[in-house]
């Protein structure tokens, strides 16, 4: 799909950065980081100072008080997280913390996706009462389950919520609750990842039981920390960025055991490893347990010590991600078959399990994949559809301008047993399989009167036209004082205008990739580019094209070339 080229307006670069290139000032001051104490905190951060008083949190005391006080009585300790790489990172976080200050009744129950669904249930919360359990702590959920926690609160249990999603309007009677997202909360900075909220808890124990959570746990802690902050695709600015900078070092050095078992079944250099690794490795191995069986698994891989086990460990979880890669390949190619063909196609896109076909043959675990997957391909809003012993499940993923939870409480929401989510993704259960085919309707119908065609062409924001004259290792190492890379602080995208084309080959196994020796300026440049080998019928040795890309280092058998990733292309006019 074409995408429509947005070249960044040039600000005014700070006049205290003079000791970076003319480049990486006019990249920084488009970052909005123009001031001098701007520059020093993003360019050099340093741990005490980049990160916040955890007791600024309203409700830290409280709960730091009641956790001491349920550990030095050797209470039964539940942490109910979620399955995915956040919830996982967390509870196992906490789990370590509790160990260090001395617990030793503690447990992590992470809930089944497709049986049970997200956050707890009146289920659970039934088979805490009969365990007799003496405190729960929620960690990556709890701020909606209002009644599951007064179920508790009733049986005298009280609940701790960590947590990043929104609130209701009717709280649950929760003991303590740690939530930056919450209107009365008054930290400061509110983009943590669930993760990042235990974390802050785990700093305020340090601080009160130095002894015990020392120094050296909360900053070896901070690979899980890094894990989940980037898995979790929220925004790499200000204390995000700053645990996500000194978590990588921590990766780099990488002390746990699951980890360096999961590197080793991926064939990742530690050494190397940065934000992609985490989003494209680490991540979607922790994420594919939830998705595909249990959570219970990368939860086991992360505490393990034992070198055989884990080697097991990470080749299983190796082989669920392969699996899920399958899986959510076939389920893409058979959502695309369902989509109407005509010309425009529709505002909104439907896709779903087939009725005649068995329950779970489409996971509900991957359909939020798959609808990025069709959004991305054709730049629509995209609804699809599996199914779990709970029913007919959806995701829905959007673009920019339609705001996609919104349409659904103007449109749909009585076609709902439930449904939850943001302006850009949503989850839901529908009543009823018949209405589907309503749903579409409706959603197209609306759809079709808030949307205006340009808001159905992709923008590719650039941040600058170069030279291939200029892009030297010298300018790549300079680059990575914009590291690390993740939502909000995306790589620079680059683009030249009117090169040549040397050379080009399909590659891949499946020949879906562009592989191209690009002229430009006197200068040559290889290029990959990644599900662009259709374009190799689509030009040839000469043609002039106009490429936007990032500028990377390619490491082949140890030999480092730079080597430019396509991001988008199009023919010189």
């Amino acid at each position: 799909m074409n995408k429509r080229w947005i070249i960044r307006p040039e600000e005014k670069p700070s006049e205290s950065n003079q000791s970076f290139s003319p480049l990486v000032q006019k990249l920084l001051a488009a970052r909005g980081i123009t001031s001098a104490e701007d520059v020093e905190e993003f360019s050099n951060p340093t741990f005490k100072e980049s990160l916040h008083d955890p007791f600024l949190f309203k409700d830290m005391k409280k709960a730091c008080k009641h956790i001491l006080k349920a550990v030095k009585k050797q209470q039964s300790i539940v942490i109910h997280g979620d399955y995915d790489a956040d919830g996982v990172c967390s509870s196992v976080l906490l789990y370590e913390t509790l160990e260090k200050l001395g617990a030793e009744n503690v447990e992590i129950y992470l809930p089944h996706r497709d049986k049970e669904g997200y956050g707890l249930n009146m289920n659970t919360v039934n088979k805490f009462i009969e365990q007799e359990k003496e405190l729960v702590i929620t960690v990556d959920c709890g701020s909606t389950n209002t009644e599951e926690i007064a179920a508790l609160k009733e049986a005298g249990i009280p609940t701790i919520v960590l947590d990043h999603h929104h609130e209701r309007d009717d709280h649950p009677p929760y003991l303590a609750a740690l939530n930056p997202h919450f209107k009365k909360e008054s930290y400061p900075f509110k983009e943590l990842a669930g993760v990042g909220v235990v974390y802050k808890v785990v700093h305020a124990l340090h601080i009160l039981e130095p002894e015990k959570v020392d120094e050296a746990f909360v900053k070896w802690s901070l690979d899980l920390v890094a894990i989940a902050t980037v898995s979790d695709c929220v925004d790499l600015v200000g204390e995000n960025r700053a645990i996500v900078n000194f978590g990588l070092r921590v990766l780099q050095k990488n002390r746990r055991p699951g980890l360096k078992a999961i590197l080793a079944a991926a064939q990742v250099d530690a050494n190397e490893i940065n934000t992609y690794h985490i989003g494209f490795v680490i991540g979607p191995r922790l994420n594919a347990a939830g998705r595909m069986k249990h959570a219970n698994s990368a939860v086991e891989l992360l505490l393990e010590k034992d070198p055989v086990v884990l080697q097991q460990l990470a080749m299983e979880l190796n082989t669920t991600n392969q699996q899920r890669q399958s899986v959510t390949s076939d389920m893409f190619a058979k959502a695309l078959e369902q989509l109407p063909k005509q010309d425009p196609m529709p505002y909104v896109l439907v896709s779903h399990q087939p009725f005649e076909e068995e329950m779970g043959s489409w996971p509900v675990g991957l359909v939020g994949l798959v609808a990025g997957k069709v959004t991305q391909k054709f730049f629509r809003p995209t609804f699809v559809i599996g199914t779990s012993p709970k029913g007919y499940l959806g995701s829905g993923r959007s673009i920019p301008a339609f705001n996609i939870i919104e349409a659904i409480e103007k449109t749909s929401a009585d076609l709902f047993e439930n449904y939850g989510g943001h302006a850009q993704a949503c989850g839901f259960t529908f009543k009823d399989k018949k209405d589907i085919a309503e749903f579409e309707k409706r959603l197209n119908t609306y759809a079709k009167e808030i949307l205006k065609e340009e808001d159905l062409v992709p923008e590719l924001e650039i941040d600058t036209e170069l030279s291939f004259d200029t892009i030297t290792y010298d300018l790549i190492n300079e680059l990575k004082i914009l590291e690390p890379h993740g939502m909000a602080n995306k790589k620079p995208v680059f683009c030249s205008y009117n090169t040549e084309i040397v050379s080009l080959r399909a590659i891949g196994s499946d020949q879906q990739h562009l592989k191209l020796t690009l002229k430009h300026n006197n200068h040559t440049h290889e290029v990959i580019g990644f599900r662009f080998g259709d374009w190799v019928d689509r030009v040839k040795i000469g043609t002039r094209i106009d490429v936007a890309y990032e500028v990377d280092i390619n490491n082949w058998n140890g030999n480092k070339t730079i080597q430019l990733r396509l991001i988008d292309i199009r023919e010189t006019s």
